[in-house]
């Protein structure tokens, strides 16, 4: 049995408010965790539903001692916790640093793929494996079913599988075991106890198969470390990006995003159709007035939508928060904004192509005056193999359309909105080692 580090961070069970401002300014305290491998992943897959990605280390004889040594000093302390710097990855980055002779030390920013990178990179990294979150490996197993077995699933509630004793005797042995499986693994997705129709048909599987010996049921809960793959391609966080605009005020602009992750972005590491920004300063400057007058076009507290797709096994809504600081239009004041939205988005092609919905509302708040608006969006993405990326978009509060297209090496995209604004923008990335070089720039013509 291996053993698993990982540091946690005491939130008290705070609500959503506190969890993000007490996290992005400070406050929360954390502290390391030694418990066995299969715990750790039972919480990321299973209860979390998380994909894992795991890299092996092999440590000689002098870093186990000198890893036990830094958890020994660490022992029972408390240290403290933020979302963006002092936050999860900084301190496993410590503890690796502490061991690993090539492993810097962590400084600044620091996110989970970043210290992922730095260790595969590192003198100590071995093989890369993958675990697909729990509901993935349902998902898998369901559509491998019969046909006609597998299309009852997909088009029933799964209380009602449950439920229908006759059903479930009448299943062979292989296709009990995997709607046994599915069954047992909704449970746990409930915020209450199930049903007692619902209890007593997991009871009546659970005697059905314990008379089938070696089931394959029991074979993938074993402490298995993972499938074998070739280096996951994660993408670096930190993008600059300069920007241009004819018409109206001529301006230049300079965006630097420390926590980011777009639709065109590589999708290990991430949810599809998952976008992230936190963090985010945009300023610009006058390009032909004299003097020149600097101001601040966008500030991005915290972005993030997260669409889950609904299939026979997740359920789960959609979402967006969305908190900023930001100019509407080129020529408008700056306005404080709040946005939230639910929808819901499905896979509509297993290449990876999704349609997705969001409809919620912001309240904005200028100097001069305080809104309320409803916000709709909607749009298309599609994954083509691991290396193109592309997506159209609307959204009804700003009119604006915006469509992209990217590949691992290279990006582009275009929008437009009802104030005659018109915008292309394009970036390269370069990669060597550990480091990622990014170059952006866009230009915006219209009012």
């Amino acid at each position: 049995m291996w053993d698993a580090l990982s540091f946690t961070a005491e939130t008290h069970q705070a609500g959503p408010l506190r969890f993000l401002t007490v996290g992005i300014m400070g406050g929360f305290l954390g502290h390391y965790r030694r418990l066995k491998f299969y715990q750790k992943t039972r919480d990321y897959q299973t209860l979390e539903d998380r994909d894992l990605w795991l890299l092996e280390l092999t440590l000689t004889d002098e870093q186990h001692k000198l890893l036990a040594a830094s958890l020994e000093r660490k022992g029972d302390l408390r240290y403290p916790y933020t979302f963006f710097h002092r936050n999860c990855a900084y301190y496993i980055q410590t503890v690796l640093a502490d061991v690993v002779q090539s492993v810097p030390y962590p400084r600044g920013m620091v996110s989970p793929i970043e210290v992922y990178r730095l260790a595969a990179n590192s003198d100590a990294a071995g093989g890369h494996f993958f675990r697909p979150a729990e509901s993935t490996q349902v998902r898998n197993r369901l559509l491998a079913l019969g046909d006609s077995t597998a299309q009852i699933v997909l088009r029933s509630e799964w209380q009602t599988l449950a439920t229908n004793y006759s059903w479930l005797r009448d299943l062979n042995q292989e296709d009990r075991l995997i709607i046994h499986e599915y069954l047992e693994w909704r449970t746990l997705r409930l915020n209450s106890v199930p049903a007692d129709e619902v209890t007593e048909g997991l009871k009546l599987l659970r005697r059905l198969n314990a008379e089938s010996m070696g089931s394959p049921l029991a074979d993938r809960r074993r402490n298995v470390i993972g499938a074998a793959i070739s280096p996951p391609r994660f993408h670096q966080y930190g993008k600059v990006t300069a920007s241009g605009q004819i018409g109206g005020d001529h301006r230049l602009g300079l965006r630097y995003r420390p926590g980011v992750h777009d639709l065109t972005d590589p999708w290990e590491g991430h949810r599809p159709i998952n976008t992230m920004e936190a963090l985010a300063l945009e300023i610009s400057v006058s390009a032909w007035d004299r003097p020149s007058s600097l101001r601040l076009e966008e500030f991005v507290v915290f972005s993030q939508r997260s669409l889950s797709p609904v299939d026979a096994v997740s359920a789960k809504r959609s979402w967006l928060l969305d908190v900023a600081v930001r100019r509407p239009s080129t020529d408008s004041e700056l306005k404080g904004s709040v946005r939230y939205g639910t929808g819901y988005a499905k896979q509509i092609l297993k290449s990876g192509a999704h349609i997705h919905a969001l409809l919620g509302g912001s309240l904005e708040s200028s100097i001069t005056r305080t809104t309320v608006a409803v916000d709709m969006q909607g749009g298309i993405s599609a994954m083509i193999g691991r290396s193109w990326r592309g997506g159209l978009e609307t959204e009804w509060r700003g009119k604006r359309a915006l469509s992209s297209v990217g590949h691992r090496r290279f990006v582009a995209w275009l929008h437009h909105d009802v104030h005659g604004s018109i915008g292309i923008g394009a970036r390269a990335v370069r990669e060597r080692g550990s480091t990622v070089g990014w170059l952006s720039i866009s230009a915006r013509v219209g009012n």
